[in-house]
């Protein structure tokens, strides 16, 4: 879907996701232990980080970086336009 569709929305948020799931669930994977105690651990070790460091790069678009973009996209050089 990510690769192949036309919607540039869709296409940004499967991108904003699918390569940190994908190493979560390789490394869920790996190793040979019982699957709920290792799907326990990488949660608090994995999933917590991750999901806080979204949190707030998310706020810090949402405050910061929006307010300094053309439309609220991607800055622009003004050579390209």
């Amino acid at each position: 879907m990510g690769h192949a569709s036309r919607s540039a929305s869709l296409v940004s948020w499967i991108f904003s996701f699918h390569m940190p799931l994908f190493f979560i669930i390789s490394g869920m994977l790996f190793h040979e232990r019982q699957f709920l105690d290792s799907f326990k651990k990488k949660v608090t070790r994995l999933l917590i980080p991750y999901l806080f460091f979204g949190i707030v790069t998310f706020v810090y678009w949402a405050l910061i970086e929006r307010r300094f973009r053309v439309g609220g996209g991607a800055v622009v050089p003004s050579r390209m336009r």
